[in-house]
């Protein structure tokens, strides 16, 4: 159960960072954008594999 509230709180801080990505992007600030974008992409590199295979599961996407 620890682990799922884990999971979500990750969710939502990768979340936060595109958006904040996308609107430094908008803004013509391609350095924070990239500070942002970096960020996020650390962020979804921590996700655990179960949320992962609960992701998979949602898309259809099945290993057999």
């Amino acid at each position: 159960m620890i682990q799922r509230i884990k999971d979500w709180r990750l969710e939502r801080r990768i979340k936060r960072l595109s958006r904040k990505s996308i609107a430094y992007m908008q803004s013509g600030d391609r350095a924070m954008c990239k500070v942002y974008w970096g960020l996020m992409v650390d962020a979804i590199n921590r996700r655990s594999p179960a949320q992962v295979r609960r992701m998979e599961r949602r898309m259809g996407i099945s290993h057999a």
